[in-house]
C-alpha cells in the first residue's frame, strides 16, 4: 500500500528512511502505531512499514509505502524484507533507522531522542545497551550513520542471518549478533541511555525513592499492623540494588523504567505494561506517570491499545484533559 515514487523523492530530499515492524492482536486500533509514524513524519523522515498481523490493514496508517508479510522471523525478517525490496534506495540514505511497535510513546515526540543520538557521534546508536548475556545495543530502536550503510556491512550480516523462529535465538543470533557484527569490524556503537548511566542514576535516587516507598500513607498503616511488611515497589528496589551490587545484568527498559523517563526517553516497553515480567511492580508509579505525562493523544492511544490485548496487570492509565495536563514527572 502506497507510492513508491513518492517515497524514493521523499528519501532523496530527506536522505533519511526508518523501517518500522509491526504486528497488532485482531481487532486492535491503529491509533498506537499511527502515532508512531507521525512521529518519524513530522521529522521530515519517510516511513515504510511493515505489518505482519493477522487481518490485512485496510491503509498505510500513515506510512508512505506500507507491506503486509506472513507473520515469520519477528522483526529482523521485517526489517531485511523491506531492505532488500527498497535496496535501490540505500545510496540516497544517510540515516536509517529500524524501529518496531514494542513501545509504548513516543510521549513528546522523537526531535530530542533524534538529536541526542546523532550527537554521540558514532557509526550506529540505539536508545538503550544491555550487558545480559553480553554487551548488545538494543534492537527496538536502531539508528544507522551513512559509513554503515555504503560500507555494506548491514548487507553481509542479512545475508549470514538464520532467521530463527524463538524469541531467546533472534535475541542471540539477531540483536547480539548485530552489534557485535559491527563492533567487530571496526564500527563505533553506543546508546543515549547507557546502562552505565542508568545504574548512577538508580544509586543516586535510590534512598529519596525508598523513603518515599516507606513514608506513604497506606504503607505507614500497614506496617502498624505487620511491622516486617514492605511494600512490592521497596522488595523490587532492593532487590534490584543486590542484584547490582553483586555485577547481575538487569534489563535497563524494565529494571530502569523511572530512570529512562527521567532521563528524557520517550518511549515505555509495553511488555513492562502487560506483564512486567522482572517484577518491577510499580503499577500505581506507572499510571501516575503516564497521568501526569503532557501528551494525551499518546496516553489515550495507549489505553486503547491495551484494552484490545491479553493484559496481564492493571495499569491505573486514565487519560486526562489538556486543561488539567501537567508536566510532573515522578
Amino acid at each position: 500500500i502506497g507510492d513508491e515514487h513518492r517515497l524514493e523523492r521523499q528519501v532523496r530530499e530527506s536522505r533519511s528512511l526508518v523501517v518500522i515492524s509491526t504486528y497488532r492482536p485482531s481487532g486492535s486500533p491503529t491509533t498506537s502505531i499511527e502515532n508512531l509514524v507521525k512521529s518519524f513524519t513530522a521529522e521530515s523522515i519517510p516511513v515504510v512499514l511493515v505489518d505482519t498481523s493477522p487481518i490485512e490493514p485496510s491503509s498505510s496508517m500513515g506510512a508512505e509505502l506500507l507491506y503486509w508479510r506472513s507473520n515469520y522471523g519477528w522483526d529482523f525478517a521485517s526489517w531485511f524484507a523491506a531492505i532488500e525490496s527498497l535496496n535501490h534506495l540505500l545510496p540516497d540514505v544517510d540515516r536509517l533507522y529500524l524501529v518496531n511497535d514494542s513501545c509504548a510513546g513516543p510521549f513528546h515526540g522523537i526531535s530530542e531522542l533524534l538529536d541526542r543520538g546523532w550527537g554521540l557521534g558514532t557509526d550506529m546508536w540505539s536508545i538503550t545497551d544491555s550487558w545480559q548475556i553480553s554487551f548488545h545495543l538494543q534492537s527496538y530502536f536502531l539508528a544507522f550513520g551513512r559509513r554503515v550503510i555504503e560500507s555494506g556491512v548491514l548487507g553481509d550480516f542479512m545475508d549470514t542471518y538464520r532467521y530463527p523462529l524463538l524469541k531467546k535465538h533472534i535475541i542471540a543470533f539477531g540483536e547480539i549478533a548485530l552489534t557485535r557484527h559491527f563492533l567487530t569490524r571496526g564500527f563505533s556503537a553506543a546508546a543515549v541511555h547507557s546502562y552505565n548511566g542508568l545504574v548512577s542514576k538508580f544509586h543516586e535516587g535510590f534512598e529519596k525513592r525508598l523513603e518515599s516507598l516507606m513514608t506513604d500513607p497506606v504503607v505507614v498503616a500497614a506496617r502498624r499492623w505487620n511491622p516486617s511488611y514492605l511494600p512490592p515497589e521497596a522488595r523490587s528496589l532492593l532487590k534490584r540494588l543486590s542484584a547490582i551490587r553483586s555485577g547481575k545484568a538487569l534489563n535497563p527498559c524494565h529494571d530502569f523504567w523511572e530512570e529512562l523517563v527521567d532521563s528524557g526517553s520517550p518511549f515505555l516497553k509495553r511488555e513492562l505494561l502487560v506483564e512486567d515480567p522482572v517484577g518491577v511492580t510499580d503499577a500505581l508509579g506507572i499510571g501516575r506517570f503516564l497521568a501526569r505525562i503532557n501528551d494525551v493523544d499518546s496516553v489515550s492511544a495507549l489505553a486503547d491499545d491495551l484494552r484490545n490485548r491479553q493484559v496481564r496487570r492493571w495499569i491505573p492509565i486514565e487519560p486526562v484533559k489538556t486543561s488539567e495536563v501537567h508536566n510532573e514527572v515522578i
